[in-house]
């Protein structure tokens, strides 16, 4: 009973009675620089700017208090030169007076005005908000729609049209409470609550053992069935977005604002049509006749789902999960406008496709088979498709695993109060193909990239220790690309590891007596080790045989040792010791990296006045 609509459709100029917030804004900018060279007797050319920027925008509801609420906002600017008004139309382009200049932009066509325009910018947006009573319970769904348009002006002295597009952003999600969805299924037919999907395993906790122990000393039934439990996650999230941008150069008419805010119907004199303006049209009117157009139409579109599950231990286990699947194409077209504006056939075409997806472990680019034939295109068919089956893999949500929990092992307890274990893994294959003269789709990239970043990451908080607290963390990274270009038989491999740990000490508060004075004081030691190794490799694939020839790139490995001292003798009052240690050498059969060490130490005092 509380809903309204507000009835500005088809009467847009309305829109912005119904606004909570309106802004509006001029500016001019004139500037004038007048130079003269010591050698010559006369001033050089007076340069001369006048510009001018005006614009406005609002916020906007058209229906509110309902299953479906919907609002936005719109913003417009443009900009415009104002130079001409500056001289005379005599040879000499002398300087008008002020007078002069206050009489051709005031009262002059209209209240103001702003010359000749130039650029002309428009943003919308709408964003509508899902209230409907029954399903926003289990479920939370969120959109929103932007669009910018644009208008140039860049004739000088020829007519050669305007230049129009547009970028709109696409966004939809979706929140599904799968907890509470499968808890209102359990409740069917139930004397008594259900125990919750998310619980602790009931009776399951975690021994300093490491192992789990149940309360009546033995697993049951209901503990196995809370276990699978676990693997549920209380809610999926469901993200979806596309980005779509046009542009279309030779457009007669003007920018379109009276399309936009007056004309009930489309008038081609105004320019381009509100549908076009808001991104719902790909035809921006006629063009400048005898004109070569290259008009462009970029797509791309995104798929994210991910959620996050508690298996086995929830209150020591954490894994989120995530599955990308992304698509999108770029064409452009070149057509010769005809005498009465129109496009028709297009005298050239060009396209190019992209697509990739989270996916599962890579495969082995060491035991790939391929053996080219002698028919090119037969290769890169035959190729990729191998390449595609064999390195790539099914998709495959990656994910990041924390363990936390661990100080109850007896490895760690006796020293560490907290312990933490890290396990991310991340893995996606892509591609992208050509139209060939046949406007057949031709592979022309392909990679596998996996990552484990990390593989294995410890983080330890120790008990105290001299007063102080002791912090460490070891990490150990893993990484690969593959990259097949499928016209070069070769398939360009890059195998990153490192590992690193560092420790940090932090003892505060502490005093020392120092010229009679007792300050508090701050000392911080730590210590930094790591070690970079990275080895490309080519293995190219050569007429005869299906074995790979490898070829081993610039490889190199890098350590790096990297100590210090911090010490706080007060708060104004810092100092610092430091000593870096870096060596790199060749890896395997490298002979372009050249070995090398570097050290450098120093010292650093910070002392702060007020």
């Amino acid at each position: 009973k509380d809903a309204k609509i507000y009835l500005f459709l088809p009467f847009l100029p309305l829109a912005p009675l119904f606004t909570t917030n309106f802004t509006s804004s001029i500016d001019f900018n004139r500037t004038r620089n007048e130079s003269r060279q010591r050698q010559y007797n006369f001033n050089d050319p007076t340069g001369r700017q006048f510009r001018a920027n005006r614009g406005f925008g609002f916020n906007w509801k058209f229906i509110e208090n309902w299953i479906i609420d919907i609002g936005g906002t719109y913003n417009f600017k443009v900009g415009s030169d104002l130079t001409q008004y500056e001289t005379n139309n005599d040879s000499l382009r002398t300087q008008k007076t002020e007078s002069e200049i206050f009489r051709d932009i005031f009262l002059n066509n209209g209240l103001l005005n702003f010359g000749k325009d130039l650029d002309y910018q428009q943003s919308t947006s709408i964003n509508p908000k899902f209230n409907i009573p029954v399903i926003k319970k289990f479920l939370d769904i969120t959109a929103s729609y932007n669009v910018s348009y644009g208008w140039t002006n860049p004739n000088t002295t020829v007519n050669i049209g305007y230049n129009v597009g547009y970028a709109n952003t696409i966004n939809a999600g979706a929140n599904i409470k799968f907890g509470d969805l499968l808890g209102l299924f359990g409740n069917k037919g139930a004397t008594t609550p259900p125990p919750k999907l998310r619980s602790d395993l009931g009776s399951g906790k975690l021994t300093s053992s490491g192992s789990v122990k149940f309360d009546d000393g033995k697993p049951g039934i209901g503990d196995i069935i809370k276990i699978i439990g676990t693997f549920i996650p209380d809610n999926i999230n469901m993200n979806f977005n596309q980005t779509n941008a046009v542009t279309n150069p030779g457009v007669q008419g003007r920018p379109g604002f009276g399309n936009f805010w007056m004309s009930p119907t489309t008038k081609e004199e105004y320019g381009p049509s509100r549908l076009y303006q808001l991104g719902l049209s790909m035809y921006p009117g006629k063009r400048i006749p005898g004109l070569s157009i290259t008009d462009g139409f970029n797509q791309n579109n995104n798929i994210t789902i991910s959620a996050t599950i508690q298996p086995i231990l929830p209150q020591s286990i954490k894994m989120n999960l995530t599955f990308k699947n992304n698509w999108g194409f770029n064409n452009t077209t070149t057509y010769i406008s005809s005498p009465d504006g129109n496009l028709f056939d297009p005298t050239n075409k060009s396209s190019s496709r992209s697509k990739g997806y989270s996916m599962f472990f890579a495969g082995d680019v060491t035991k790939f088979r391929f053996q080219p034939s002698d028919d090119p295109a037969l290769n890169i068919k035959t190729f990729s498709e191998s390449f595609k089956k064999d390195i790539g893999a099914i998709a495959f949500p990656n994910w990041n695993l924390t363990v936390s929990g661990l100080e109850t092992f007896p490895l760690f307890s006796e020293f560490a109060t907290s312990v933490t274990l890290e396990n991310s893994f991340t893995s996606e294959y892509s591609e992208s193909s050509q139209l060939d003269i046949s406007q057949n789709l031709v592979p022309s990239r392909q990679s596998v990239t996996q990552s484990f970043n990390p593989l294995i990451g410890l983080n330890i908080n120790f008990k105290p220790a001299f007063g102080g607290t002791l912090t460490a963390t070891m990490r150990i990274n893993n990484s690969k690309s593959n990259i097949l270009v499928p016209s070069s038989n070769m398939i360009q491999t890059t195998s990153t590891k490192d590992w690193s740990f560092n420790a940090n000490f932090a003892k505060s508060g502490f005093e020392i007596p120092l010229f009679g004075l007792s300050l508090k004081n701050d000392i911080t030691f730590a210590l930094t080790i790591s070690q970079n190794s990275n080895d490309p490799i080519d293995y190219r694939f050569n007429p005869g045989s299906d074995l790979p020839d490898p070829l081993n790139g610039n490889g190199s490995k890098v350590t790096t040792v990297n100590p210090s001292i911090q010490y706080s003798l007060s708060s104004k009052v810092q100092m610092q010791v430091f000593f870096k240690y870096i060596k790199t050498e060749p890896t395997g059969t490298s002979y372009s990296t050249i070995p090398r060490t570097s050290s450098e130490g120093g010292l650093n005092v910070r002392v702060s006045l007020q």
